[in-house]
Formats: structure tokens, sequence, C-alpha cells
């Protein structure tokens, strides 16, 4: 199922004939166009092409300016805007990359991707609900489309909807093919309906109160999907169990769409990866990656005296061949420091009352630099201006 959702890019587009049979549980009051509050939101926060969406509020006649809908991938981003021109539309985005103002919506239609959370640690159904559910307003409406193995038996998944939820009630789509025989139900997608709570139930109430549990969706292998009515079928008066009883209720269920006012924010957040990878690729901080070559001394406007160029000989920056006027010759310039003794400092003191004599010697270090010279003829020349009777002899001969 994974590589599945990866290779689909995580889109599951709902047939249009579970969407027919879906609108027949949802209705709006008549809305008064006089009135400034009297409005409907819907928000579709996985929208693939915008088909669904605008189906359904095509069947509540919600406008297009009061639906919003979010969508990853940039080539269904712009199928959207061409079938929704007038709607509120952010894409290419992340559900999870926007950022909406709460409680502004009164139906929330997820049909997220059909995969597990990267890094999550639980599924995107349950990630895209739990978002969906602070969108929306006092007895919101959630649509939740996920495959029956998604819900069933993720308890963690069940106990929230029935803390958060109540009038739940779950229905499968439609069976069989369409006229050009595609599967209306491809990979066992349910429907999970609910009508948001004014309070989250605490977690022991929502397992001993709560709808999917009494259905035994906790636990995997309870629960059938055969045992489940199709959207746009009545449902079951009571459940035993896992088991539905045989008294069904004489009318569909139907749920109200509440009044919502629209959101004050609805604007994008974050980066897709691929638009990460193209910032990071335009980024103008690439240029601190770049190699920087160090470029070669400048040459001097005047020329050097004999101070610049024994300053350039101790310092190692002349280094190597050297052209002069009687040919090329390698030089090797070095400094460094001696200890002598500082005859000028040091000094001898007399006691006049006991005679005795106290000296004090004083050592100071100088700079000592020492530049060798290799000519054509192999004859080394040292130069330093270490005191004579520490100089060897000026030349000597390089063995060959």
């Amino acid at each position: 199922m994974r590589l599945a959702a990866q290779a689909k890019a995580g889109f599951y587009p709902a047939h249009t004939m579970a969407i027919a049979e879906l609108s027949k549980h949802l209705y709006c009051r008549s809305l008064d166009p006089a009135k400034k509050y009297d409005t409907i939101n819907i928000i579709d926060p996985c929208a693939g092409k915008g088909l669904a969406i605008k189906q359904l509020a095509d069947a509540l006649a919600v406008p297009e300016e009061h639906v919003y809908s979010i969508e990853l991938d940039s080539e269904r981003s712009k199928d959207i805007l061409k079938l929704m021109p007038m709607s509120n539309h952010i894409g290419p985005a992340s559900f999870t990359g926007v950022q909406i103002t709460g409680f502004s919506f009164g139906l929330a239609y997820v049909n997220p991707p059909f995969d597990s959370e990267l890094g999550g640690g639980k599924r995107e159904e349950q990630g895209f609900t739990e978002k969906a559910t602070r969108l929306l307003g006092q007895k919101g409406i959630l649509v939740l489309v996920c495959p029956f193995t998604a819900l069933c038996g993720n308890g963690n998944f069940v106990e929230y909807i029935d803390a958060h939820y109540e009038d739940v009630a779950v229905y499968k789509f439609p069976d069989g093919e369409d006229e050009a025989g595609n599967l209306i139900r491809p990979y066992r997608e349910i429907v999970v309906i609910g009508r948001k709570r004014k309070d989250v139930l605490p977690s022991e109430a929502a397992q001993n109160h709560g709808k999917l549990h009494q259905m035994e969706m906790r636990w995997r292998g309870y629960l059938s999907i055969e045992s489940l009515p199709a959207l746009g079928m009545v449902q079951p008066k009571g459940w035993n169990g896992s088991h539905p009883s045989y008294d069904r209720e004489e009318d569909i269920r139907t749920w109200e769409i509440p009044l919502s006012w629209k959101p004050n924010v609805f604007r994008k957040t974050m980066f897709t990866d691929d638009e990460l990878r193209e910032a990071v690729a335009d980024s103008p901080l690439n240029k601190q990656l770049k190699e920087v070559k160090i470029p070669p001394p400048n040459s001097p406007p005047l020329p050097l005296d004999k101070g610049h160029l024994g300053l350039i000989l101790a310092s190692g920056m002349l280094d190597g061949p050297v052209e002069g006027p009687y040919g090329v010759h390698v030089v090797r310039g070095s400094s460094h420091k001696v200890e002598y003794h500082n005859k000028e400092q040091s000094k001898s003191e007399s006691n006049p009352d006991t005679g005795a004599v106290t000296t004090k010697d004083v050592y100071s270090e100088r700079m000592i630099t020492v530049i060798r010279v290799v000519e054509q003829n192999g004859v080394i020349q040292t130069f330093s201006n270490e005191p004579q009777d520490k100089v060897a002899d000026g030349t000597e001969e390089v063995d060959e």
C-alpha cells in the first residue's frame, strides 16, 4: 500500500458515484443573503483535482467563494483553479505547511493520502483528521474517507474520533463498477461522518460510549466491511458488538452543515520539497561553498628598498626561484629568536657593611634573520644578523 501511495503521490480520488451518494447525507438550511454572517464555509485539505469538493459544493449550494482547498501537487493545483476560479485555494502546499484560522468551517471533507506518516508514527489519515478537527466550528461536520484497515484496528485513531465527535456513522463506498468498468470501491474505502462535540470526552468515556468502540472497530478482525451499510443506505438501529442489528432506521441519516464565518488567515507558511530544493539551489549563500582562490601578491608600485626586501625575505614571502641581474637563484628566508646575555643591563652590587657582592645577570631575546641563497653554480650563500662569533663560514659546497 505504501509504495502504491507514493507512486500516486497520495492521490486517491473518490468516485463521483460515491460522492453523489455521500451528498444525500448532508444538507444546509436556507441562507439569507442579506445577512452578513449567514454563510457556510467548507474545506478540502487534500483536494486532488478538486472534483469531489466541487461536487459537494454544488450539491449543497455553497458558492465557490466559500470553498477552500489545499493541494500538494502543482499540476493538480492548476486543475483546481481552472475548475473553481472563484474558490480559495493554496497550492502547491502541504496541509501541515499552511496557517488557517481555527473554528472557521462547517464541513471538512478529508480524503488524505492512504499511507503512514513519514516520521510521524501514525497514519496520514489520523494526522489530517486531527488538524481538520481544529478548523471545524461548533457542531462542524467531519467527512473522512479512508481505507477500512486504516481505521479498523487502529485504537488511537478510533479513540480520537469517538472523543471528538458525536452522532458518528460509518458507511462503505458503493459496491460494483461504473459504466466504464472501474471499481467504485477499489481500495476498500469507507466514510466516517460525525458532528464535532462541544467538549472532548475523556479516554474512559470515549471507550464506554463512543460509537466506533461499540462497533468493535478498536480491534482488528472483529468488524467486517461487509457489515457496513453503503453510502445512501439506512443505518442499523444498533450494534451487538461487531454485528449490526436486523432492524434498520426508517430514513437515511443526515447531518446539517452549521453556519461558519470565513477564516481571517488562510495562507501558506512552508515550502514544499520541490520548492525547498529550488530555493536552496538559488540561494546566494551557495557562494560561501565555492572554493576561494588566493590571489598572488600584488606588484609594488615603486621599487623596493633594502628594508622592504629584508622584511619580505625574513617573512618568507620571497621564497623560491628569483630572477635577478646576475641570473636565476633560489632564495630561502627565515626568522627566529635567540637568547643572549645582556651585559648592559647586567650588574654587580656590593654591600658595604658585609662586603657581599650581588650579581644580576639579564638575558634578552633578539630576532635573528637568516637568508640563504643557492646560486647556479651550487654555492650556498648565508646572510644573517647573528653575532659573528656564532655564524659559520659564508660559503659551503652543495653535495651532489
